[in-house]
Order: C-alpha cells, then sequence, then structure tokens
C-alpha cells in the first residue's frame, strides 16, 4: 500500500475550485487545506510555513510559479492536471482516472527531477529557435499527411548561422534551420530521436539541431525520425546532437526562443540546470526510470552539420530542392577513394584468390565460379577512383581553358609560342 501524506496544502484557480472537495474527503486521511491561488501568491510564507508538500491544478506559467517556490522551500508538489492539459499528462506520465490522480498527488515519496532554466525562465517540455517545421509533430500522424504538410511549410526554409558553447568550454559554429532544447516530452518525432539518452535526473541539457541542405533531406528525416525506435541511438544525417550541464546559443540576428509553446525571450540564450532540484510525484515509469542512474557526461554530434566555409555556402538563400555538392561536405569521400586506389597487402591478397578462383572456374568451364571470382575481386573502388581521377583532370583543363579565356589575347601561351 503506498504511503501519503499526512497534510497538504491544495493551491486552485476559480477553474479547478471544485476538486476542493474531493482533495478534503480523500480515503487517505490526509488533512488537505485549500487555498486559492491568488491569495497564496500575495503571502506565499504563511502559507509555506510548516508546510511539506503542495498539491497544484492550474495554467502552466502558474506551476511554474510554484516550482520556483518549491525550490527555495524544499516542499515536495503533487499535480492534478486540468482537462486540457495533455502534455503535462504525457509528461510525468499520470494516470487519467480522477481517484488515481489525487492518490498520487497525495503520495509522499515524490521523484527528485531536474528544472532546466532557459533566460531564468522553467522549461517543462521544450524550447525552439528558428523554425522546424513539423519537427514536434507527433509520431502517430500519418506519412502522407506528414509529407503533404512539410511541403507546405519547409518551401521557404533557410538555415541561419548559431553559434553553441558547452559547459566544458566546447565552441561550435554552424548553420541550421533552428534547434530545440528538450527536456521530456513524449509522443514526437524530435523526442523519438533521443529517446534513448533522455532521463529527468541526469543534469543535462539536451539539445537537437537540424541543418538539412535541401528540401528533400528534410522530407527523409521525418520519414526516418516516424521510423525511428525509440531505444535507437543512430541519428539522421540533417540532425546534430549536444547534451551537457550548461548552454550558450548565440544567433548573427536576434531571433524569438519559444518555451513551452509560449514565445516567452529572445537570443543570446543560456540555459542552465538545477539538479535534482525539487521532488514531485510522477507516474510510476519514470519513477522507475528516475531510480537507473545515469552518468551525466557531455555527449556532442555535430559531424553532421555545416562547418567552415560550408556555413557562409549554406546561409545565402533558401534551401534547394535538391542538396548541393561541396568540398568540405565530400572531403572524406575524396580522401576514401585516395585510399582505396592504393595497393595494400589486403588488396593483394583479394586479387591473387580471385585469379585462382576464375583459373579454377575456366578449368570447370563453370559460369558460376567465374562470377564469384568477379565478385571476389575488389576492382570497383580502383575503377572508381581512376574514374574520378579522370574527371579531376578534365575539369582543371576546363579551369585553364576558362582561366585563359578571361585574359587579354596578348597574353594566350598559343600566340606567343616559347
Amino acid at each position: 500500500m503506498n504511503e501519503h501524506v499526512d497534510s497538504a496544502l491544495f493551491v486552485y484557480v476559480p477553474e479547478t475550485e471544485h476538486l476542493c472537495s474531493r482533495l478534503l474527503e480523500n480515503p487517505f486521511q490526509a488533512t488537505v487545506t485549500p487555498v486559492a491561488l491568488a491569495v497564496f501568491l500575495d503571502d506565499p510564507e504563511r502559507f509555506l510555513t510548516g508546510t511539506d508538500h503542495v498539491v497544484f491544478s492550474g495554467l502552466l506559467e502558474d506551476f511554474k510559479r510554484i516550482l520556483h517556490l518549491a525550490t527555495q522551500h524544499q516542499f515536495s508538489v503533487g499535480l492534478v492536471p486540468m482537462a486540457r492539459q495533455k502534455n503535462l499528462v504525457r509528461c510525468y506520465d499520470l494516470p487519467d482516472q480522477p481517484e488515481a490522480v489525487i492518490d498520487l498527488a497525495l503520495r509522499r515519496d515524490g521523484q527528485v527531477v531536474d528544472l532546466i532554466l532557459c533566460n531564468d525562465e522553467i522549461l517543462f517540455f521544450k524550447a525552439t529557435i528558428g523554425r522546424l517545421p513539423l519537427f514536434d509533430v507527433s509520431s502517430d500522424v500519418g506519412l502522407i499527411v506528414l509529407i503533404r504538410q512539410a511541403f507546405r511549410k519547409i518551401c521557404s526554409l533557410r538555415l541561419l548561422k548559431f553559434t553553441f558553447k558547452t559547459g566544458e568550454g566546447t565552441k561550435i559554429k554552424t548553420a541550421a534551420c533552428g534547434c530545440m532544447i528538450i527536456q521530456h516530452h513524449k509522443h514526437s518525432l524530435a523526442s523519438r530521436l533521443i529517446a534513448h539518452d533522455s532521463s529527468l535526473t541526469d543534469g543535462m541539457i539536451s539539445l537537437i539541431v537540424s541543418a538539412p541542405f535541401s528540401i528533400t533531406e528534410y522530407v527523409k528525416f521525418l520519414f526516418q525520425a516516424r521510423r525511428t525506435r525509440e531505444n535507437k541511438r543512430h541519428l539522421p544525417s540533417t540532425i546534430g546532437y549536444i547534451k551537457t550541464a550548461q548552454l550558450d546559443i548565440e544567433t548573427e540576428q536576434e531571433l524569438a526562443v519559444t518555451i513551452d509553446e509560449q514565445q516567452v525571450t529572445r537570443t543570446p540564450l543560456h540555459c542552465t540546470t538545477l539538479p535534482q532540484a525539487i521532488r514531485l510525484n510522477v507516474g510510476e515509469a519514470l519513477r522507475e526510470k528516475g531510480k537507473q542512474k545515469q552518468a551525466a557526461k557531455e555527449t556532442i554530434k555535430t559531424e553532421n552539420l555545416p562547418t567552415g566555409k560550408e556555413i557562409s555556402k549554406a546561409t545565402k538563400k533558401t534551401i534547394p530542392f535538391f542538396a548541393y555538392a561541396s568540398e568540405e561536405r565530400f572531403r572524406d569521400l575524396f580522401t576514401a577513394l585516395r585510399t582505396d586506389a592504393k595497393t595494400t597487402p589486403a588488396y593483394l591478397v583479394l586479387i591473387l584468390l580471385s585469379t585462382m578462383l576464375a583459373t579454377l572456374g575456366l578449368y570447370l568451364s563453370s559460369s558460376s565460379v567465374v562470377i564469384g571470382a568477379m565478385l571476389l575481386a575488389p576492382l570497383m573502388a580502383p575503377i572508381v577512383a581512376l574514374a574520378m581521377a579522370l574527371l579531376r583532370h578534365r575539369i582543371r583543363r576546363w579551369q585553364d581553358v576558362l582561366r585563359q579565356r578571361s585574359l587579354p589575347a596578348s597574353s594566350w601561351p598559343c600566340l606567343h609560342p616559347a
């Protein structure tokens, strides 16, 4: 049997005043003192003296005021959500039945929970900077509807310059259409990407950065995110991920910051965590997850984001329909092709084995064995590398011709042979 508090203060708003009778007549023999929010905020010290537990039912912004007081006076908090507060129910795994909600709200064993502050504003679910069309749409939306809505909203999307500084001093300069800080927001495409690494008790801030190089890549990301399992650790090709205890976000131009669906501040944004700042009565699933201690380790995965000269090129215009090529983005590809073109011991062994297999196939008049030898032979990478080298040589010749044609005729080598 669950243990419940002996006494509690119930803070309500006019819309939830009808809950007073239910709490006063609770079957757990807890003494509940109801007080209106306006009266409580006039003199909170008078009501909080000797109070160890507060039950609240009201608007989200008022709930944040209660939590601010909880960090100062160290009382635990129970929550009775209003009918329209579906996000709170999903976020804290609250039950649907009124009796179960009151049972949970009056329990004694509250779960310690971190608080995230963004420019001193409490963050519950998410904070968004820039434009992230459909980024936090429900994962239950059909794929056809998702793609149709995406095309309508991302045609004017463009990348903006961002600078991120982590708690350990790492500075990342990149370009992105927007970024989102996620605390614990279930049932959305964005939260599914980091569900394996999210917690209410790790003392860290989780940031997702979106930098699509084309509309097709953004639609591809939406499709990948919709199919991603919550325990999958692979990020889509257009997403960066930063997890840190403290985060500073700067933008080239001042941008609005939307916190929990309300625009309350602007960049630059300073975010910090208050580890285990409050005790909150949450559902069983989160209670069990909170018992699993996770190492607070800073994580930076920004290899998918533009860097260097690519930033300036990406921010000049709206994102195209198809991705563009750049030397920085394909440098790894050129390096891999150059490596594959070298003669290595592994390459010689494979060539020798494939030659022996092909000889055996010819001796046996077996086309299957010959085809197997062709599959074994490592010829594709050298062929591609040779083709890229010839193409590069051809491009350089074209560049030389164009450079010569841009000069005066008197300086052309063909008119003045040595």
